[in-house]
């Protein structure tokens, strides 16, 4: 799609079954989150990418015997990253997990039986929100750590179904205040200089 949501063009993806759950954008690369594990083996899905979008090549399958939900990216100190919500059936296990852009596993946080979340998103200073399906928010320090985030987590009310999260930016209130009083500066400014 275009930056304004018109089509341009579709691609289909190699090797990929009906069992991708999600997909994320990182530089030249298109990562898809698998969960379809008796298809391909599961795992996170990569794809380069020419310039036009269209694919150039399979990249291979990450971690391939995990199930993947969810995946978001983030950059932190200048590296992208990319996570992916992850589980481990043979061991009843669920992750969340951070590869850098040549697929190793760089940091890993595992949850409870049942905790996986449904999505994951990216917010500001690395933040990665991670929804679940009991209808609980997790925030997480995206960065080399990957602790739990310094702001815990919350649960959404009226939420019986969720299954999808997004993360928007807003100006803090201070922010604001200083941009208002910059604009009318820039206002009085223009006014004294006609009179």
């Amino acid at each position: 799609l275009s930056p304004t949501g018109q089509f341009i063009q579709a691609t289909s993806l190699p090797t990929a079954s009906d069992g991708l759950w999600g997909g994320a954008i990182v530089g030249s690369q298109y990562w898809g989150a698998d969960e379809n594990v008796s298809t391909l083996g599961g795992g996170l899905l990569r794809y380069n990418l020419n310039a036009d979008g269209s694919v150039a090549s399979f990249g291979g399958a990450i971690d391939p015997s995990l199930i993947f939900t969810s995946i978001t990216t983030s950059q932190v100190n200048g590296s992208n990253f990319v996570y992916g919500s992850a589980v481990d059936q043979a061991n009843s296990a669920e992750y969340l997990n951070k590869y850098d852009t040549s697929g190793n596993l760089v940091g890993s946080y595992q949850f409870g039986t049942g905790l996986a979340s449904w999505s994951l998103a990216a917010g500001h200073n690395g933040i990665i929100y991670d929804f679940n399906r009991q209808g609980t928010v997790y925030r997480f320090d995206g960065g080399d750590s990957l602790s739990f985030g310094p702001l815990g987590s919350f649960a959404l009310t009226n939420t019986y179904s969720g299954n999808a999260i997004a993360v928007y930016a807003a100006p803090e209130p201070v922010s604001m205040a200083f941009l208002g009083l910059g604009v009318i500066g820039l206002v009085l400014k223009r006014r004294r200089g006609r009179s």
